[in-house]
């Protein structure tokens, strides 16, 4: 039982629980990457975010979710 239970807590340790929370980004996700896709800078995907969905953000957090979105999709 022992044996079990540190294995069980082993698994339980290297599950990544923090991937499941939501960013304010995630609704557009698809727009956003296509939009990096056609070569639009960050500064004028947050202009475009703000002008079209009423979404204020910095071109850095643009830059830190697209790179996020990348590294976790392959």
């Amino acid at each position: 039982m022992n044996k079990l239970k540190h294995q069980l807590l082993s698994d339980i340790s290297s599950l990544d629980l923090r991937r499941h929370k939501s960013s304010k980004f995630d609704p557009f996700k698809d727009e956003i990457l296509f939009l990096r896709q056609n070569d639009m800078g960050y500064q004028d995907i947050a202009d475009w975010l703000k002008k079209e969905k009423a979404l204020s953000a910095s071109p850095s957090s643009i830059h830190y979710i697209v790179h996020k979105w990348k590294s976790n999709h392959g």
